[in-house]
């Protein structure tokens, strides 16, 4: 991936080939892992802050998903606090991106350890 971003000039210095739209006014980029070389900085087009890989897996974004889930003015059968709701997204942001991970049983586990949460509190609730 590093091979179409960065190109070495003449002099044998390295130069990255990042778009002007993936770099902010001043110059510096933003939301993207550098590495310090001893004669230049190397980019990455990976954007773990705005578009990490294990999100961005699909046409839409996990996040985006996740709102769907709770808005769109449909009536929930259940009332779920703020700590409910957060729970249940948090459920399903860990199974939507377990088979992406390098880790998937860790993502499930912590999957199942929400869902214990959320099940316990509503069963406190009733």
């Amino acid at each position: 991936m590093l091979g179409n971003l960065i190109k070495r000039t003449k002099n044998g210095k390295l130069k990255d080939h990042l778009s002007n739209t993936e770099k902010k006014s001043n110059g510096k980029e933003e939301g993207f892992n550098t590495e310090t070389t001893t004669d230049s900085t190397i980019t990455s087009s990976i954007d773990m802050v705005n578009q990490p890989p294990h999100y961005a897996s699909s046409k839409i974004e996990c996040i985006e998903a996740m709102e769907a889930m709770t808005s769109q003015g449909r009536q929930l059968k259940v009332k779920l606090t703020a700590h409910g709701m957060y729970c249940w997204q948090v459920i399903f942001k860990y199974i939507w991106r377990f088979p992406y991970k390098d880790k998937p049983i860790e993502d499930l586990k912590k999957a199942r350890y929400y869902l214990d949460r959320l099940i316990k509190t509503m069963e406190k609730e009733k």
